[in-house]
């Protein structure tokens, strides 16, 4: 068997998956991959492809069905697409089910049981092959990026977002290209405007996004982060300084996927190893898509001038972090606590306890609708790759200079 490449595209942006990609695709060896992520699910799968007669007898010796016959028998004297039985070396059940492109082998979910059939078969003469490789081997690259995806998503939310845009996939880029072909040139404009308009939505769905929780030193940051998760992460001590490093942690939000981010203290310190925390910590602010901005009721409970000094402090450190929220914790210690009038700020100001997790759920809803203000329509299709979004950046451009054909023939085969 020859293979052929259904996409005229091959990854850009690696030229030793292309070499790989052109290899295999000239290859007369079967292929195989792990199809499921890996971990402790109920069931894995193995995919193989190549002709079914040399699949068949590739698998004759390492798979016994259930019955008299052997599995090419089956395969080549009836139309059986599903197969029960055992895998030789192993002894466990499974099920072998017959695709368009070959076999699937339905096994155990643990990673030992998929990885001992995939041995099996790299020793038989079968290639493995990465998932995004297999997935361009038979799909288009459009359609190979977007299951990529759908299999890297990491909550039920973002799963079921992303097969929305799987299905939305072949009736928007049909219709742009279309609008192309017709010579709709303004319509198909405002059509990649518009995907490119959620391209960062499209990318946080399978790259969870940064939350992070900023401030002075001893304000709560790291008993914050702990209520929020759900449990101790992070060490808590009422010693200035504790948290040297940026401390993460994977949760989800809403159903959105966020790395939670506890920095240093910001404070001026002569403590080489606090310094550099501090100096981390900053950078992580910096790059981080929510800054929660957190600060103690304590200091703005005593006399006047303690409380114009820690207004000053805020007003500097909320121009400096541009905050989407401001968190004002430890209210447990200062019962019935409002936020100063004087205060001016946009966003939300949040009066919190980590202590006793008073106005937590609000909290958790607020930093929910900083993530996603607005969602997509169930009709969009936006990108959800880099290779997604440079291609029809590159549409883009190409429309602006009047290249329509050269614009159109990127999205092949729409």
């Amino acid at each position: 068997m020859r293979w052929k490449d259904p996409s005229p595209q091959l990854h850009n942006n690696s030229l030793a998956s292309e070499h790989f990609l052109n290899a295999i695709m000239t290859t007369t060896e079967p292929t195989c991959c792990l199809l499921t992520n890996s971990g402790r699910g109920a069931v894995a799968v193995v995919g193989i492809a190549g002709s079914i007669q040399q699949l068949a007898l590739l698998n004759d010796p390492l798979f016994n069905p259930i019955g008299s016959k052997t599995f090419r028998t089956l395969v080549e004297q009836t139309d059986q697409v599903i197969f029960y039985g055992q895998w030789n070396s192993t002894a466990e059940d499974l099920v072998v089910v017959k695709t368009k492109f070959g076999f699937e082998i339905h096994c155990h979910g643990g990673d030992a049981a998929s990885a001992a059939i995939i041995d099996d078969l790299n020793q038989n003469g079968c290639q493995l092959v990465p998932k995004q490789d297999w997935r361009l081997l038979h799909n288009d690259h459009w359609r190979a990026e977007t299951e990529t995806a759908v299999c890297e998503a990491m909550t039920s939310r973002t799963a079921n977002l992303l097969l929305r845009v799987l299905q939305n996939q072949t009736t928007s880029l049909t219709k742009l290209s279309d609008q192309i072909a017709s010579n709709q040139i303004a319509d198909a404009i405002a059509e990649i405007e518009q995907a490119l308009a959620w391209a960062d939505f499209g990318a946080s769905l399978t790259q969870p996004r940064s939350v992070v929780f900023c401030g002075h030193p001893n304000v709560g940051k790291s008993s914050l982060i702990n209520a929020v998760a759900g449990f101790q992460r992070a060490i808590v001590n009422s010693q200035a300084g504790t948290t040297r490093d940026v401390l993460s942690h994977a949760t989800a939000i809403d159903g959105w996927p966020v790395e939670l981010k506890d920095t240093a203290g910001l404070r001026d310190s002569e403590d080489r190893v606090e310094s550099l925390g501090i100096e981390k910590a900053k950078q992580e602010i910096a790059r981080s898509q929510i800054r929660c901005l957190v600060v103690s009721c304590e200091d703005f409970n005593g006399p006047q001038d303690q409380v114009d000094q820690a207004l000053t402090s805020l007003r500097e450190m909320s121009e400096q972090l541009e905050p989407q929220l401001i968190v004002f914790n430890k209210s447990d210690l200062v019962p019935a606590f409002k936020v100063p009038h004087s205060f001016d700020f946009a966003g939300p100001k949040l009066v919190v306890s980590a202590t006793d997790q008073s106005g937590l759920q609000t909290l958790v809803t607020r930093v929910a609708d900083a993530l996603v203000p607005k969602l997509p329509e169930d009709k969009d299709w936006f990108p959800v790759s880099d290779w997604q979004i440079d291609q029809l950046q590159s549409m883009l451009d190409k429309l602006n200079q009047n290249e329509f054909a050269a614009a159109r023939s990127i999205l092949k085969p729409y």
